[in-house]
């Protein structure tokens, strides 16, 4: 029977404090979640070196696994053409290529509900399909 690999993954804030620290110094890897807008964008290289600092002073490799963009929305010029330039000449970290769109039901899905799969929690306008590629997508650049 094969069993079934698991990669925990630990929500820690974007601060560089104690909890992120903590969390960094169990992890092999990490993500960016960012919207895409200027502001949010911003501080990505400098998180990314913070890291890699870290990384040195404790001595454990932690890869950038990737940027994933989230709340997407396309009919925003700002943010397909902030998601078009973390697209190129990343060299800190690479750019998922999969993109969580921005969604009520998405936010309301954390609300506990004891109905139904997360696939009615998280609508039928592809959000769940999102999540679901974002997972598989992941998987593959963990496992590669």
């Amino acid at each position: 029977m094969r069993v079934p690999v698991r990669y925990p993954l630990i929500d820690c804030p974007p601060s560089m404090g104690i909890i992120t620290l903590n969390g960094l110094r169990i992890a092999q890897g990490y993500i960016i979640p960012t919207i895409p807008d200027i502001l949010s964008t911003y501080g990505i290289p400098q998180i990314v070196k913070r890291v890699k600092d870290f990384s040195a002073s404790i001595a454990e490799q932690i890869e950038p696994l990737g940027i994933v963009i989230c709340k997407y929305q396309t009919q925003v010029g700002l943010h397909v053409d902030t998601t078009r330039r973390l697209r190129q000449n990343r060299k800190d970290a690479p750019v998922f290529d999969t993109i969580i769109p921005q969604s009520g039901h998405i936010s309301e899905a954390a609300e506990f509900a004891p109905i139904g799969t997360l696939r009615q929690k998280y609508g039928y306008q592809g959000q769940f399909e999102a999540y679901r590629d974002l997972a598989a997508e992941f998987k593959r650049r963990v496992e590669s």
